[in-house]
Order: structure tokens, then sequence, then C-alpha cells
């Protein structure tokens, strides 16, 4: 459904429970949030089963992984998915490659077309040391800190300058979970009546199948509690009377 539809569909279970005029103003807070609350959710239950792969640029499922709630969460974030990015180097600090400014979770990272792993801040100077698995071009390793991804292809820690500096030449791209864009319900004010105006509109990412589930979280912030059934008959109740 479009943004308009699902501000008519709340509010129209909202009158009926006489909860009062929903503003535009809070229903457009309340949208964003109601979307991140599910993003959340999807994106915690992807991290339980561990499945994301993205060979060949491609995400699907890993052998074994339970299918039934893992694959429908692939398939409410796929609108999110943001596959081999560049990122931009910063120098300085602590020479990171600086996230993307909707970043949220990275699926895999590559330095020249070579995957880096991602490893734990607590793991750098072990594997920088080993002589087994030491990081190398063909092997790179990163660590993540608020700037960005700090990576290693040498076992050589730089004497001068910060951590990382040297150490990553060429082309960083990156493929993440990108924050879904804020919903918004935009309007022109006519007689005093917010009228919908839709070339100024954000409708939400998320796909079709989730919407009512997206109505019903923000119901729930405004204290009320409903069926996907009830909240369905309650749209097909105001289609068919016009009230």
């Amino acid at each position: 459904m479009t943004i308009d539809e699902l501000y008519r569909t709340v509010r129209v279970v909202a009158n009926k429970e006489q909860r009062g005029f929903l503003k535009p103003s809070e229903f457009n807070l309340l949208a964003d949030r109601a979307q991140m609350e599910l993003f959340t959710q999807r994106y915690n239950n992807l991290k339980l089963h561990q499945t994301a792969s993205t060979k060949s640029g491609v995400m699907t499922l890993m052998p074994g992984a339970a299918f039934g709630s893992s694959q429908k969460a692939f398939d409410d974030l796929r609108p999110f998915l943001a596959y081999n990015q560049p990122l931009t180097f910063t120098d300085g600090g602590t020479d990171a490659w600086t996230y993307p400014t909707d970043y949220i979770h990275a699926i895999a990272l590559t330095l020249n077309n070579v995957e880096v792993e991602l490893i734990g801040e607590d793991k750098l100077m072990k594997r920088i040391n080993s002589t087994i698995v030491p990081p190398s071009p063909e092997h790179p390793i990163a660590i993540q800190d608020r700037s960005g991804f700090v990576i290693f292809n040498s076992g050589t820690v730089p004497t001068t300058g910060a951590l990382g500096i040297g150490t990553t030449v060429g082309t960083v791209r990156l493929s993440y979970l990108a924050r879904p864009t804020r919903p918004q319900w935009a309007f022109e004010e006519i007689n005093g009546n917010p009228i919908y105006n839709p070339s100024n509109s954000t409708d939400l990412q998320f796909n079709e199948q989730t919407h009512n589930e997206i109505a019903m979280k923000i119901l729930s912030y405004l204290g009320i509690h409903i069926r996907e059934a009830d909240l369905q008959t309650a749209v097909n109740n105001k289609e068919q009377t016009g009230v």
C-alpha cells in the first residue's frame, strides 16, 4: 500500500477506537519507528540463523538454515540490500574506509575483489603475528571502529602513523544492509485541513506483505492492539461504506 493508504488505514482504526485525530507529523514519526522495529526483528532473525551468503553478489540461504523464518527475513530485507558499494578512505585518525551514511550491517567486504575477513579487535594482533594465517593480499582482514573498516593485508603493523596506514591501497567495496528511508506522508494545508501531496511523499520500502504488520505496530504505539484479520475487516468496511 502507498503511504497514503497506510495513513488512512491507521486513521480508520484509530477513529473507530475513538483515539482522536492522528496528526501527519505524529504518523510520520510512528511509521518510521514501526518500520525500524520490523527491520530490527528481521535482522535479528538472520543473525540467529547466520544464513547470509553473498558469493557472486547474490544473497542466498546457507545449507542447513531453517528455511521458514529465515527465508521470510531475507525476502523482507531484500529492498535494503546494497551490493558492492565503493567506500572512501579517510586519511588520518584510524585510517578507516568510511561507512556509508545509511549503513546498518556489513554483509561482505572486498579489497581489490578479494574477500576481506571481518574479525574482532581482540583477535587483531594474534592474527597479525600469526605464522599460519597472517593477513596478506590474498587473505586480508579488517576490524571495525566508529569511523569505518580498518583493513590489513600485511603481517606488519606500520611503526609510524595510525593503525592501517599504507596497508590498503586499492579499491574497497561493501555489501551491506542499509537503513530504510524514512516514510513521509506529505501534505498541503487547505482551509485548515491537511491534503495529501503524493509528489513530496515517500512510500515504505518494505514489501507489500509487511504493510499490515507495520500498520499494527503503529496502532500498538497508540495503545490499540488488533489482529491482522480485524485490521483487514476495518479497512474493507471503510472501502464499502465510505465512512
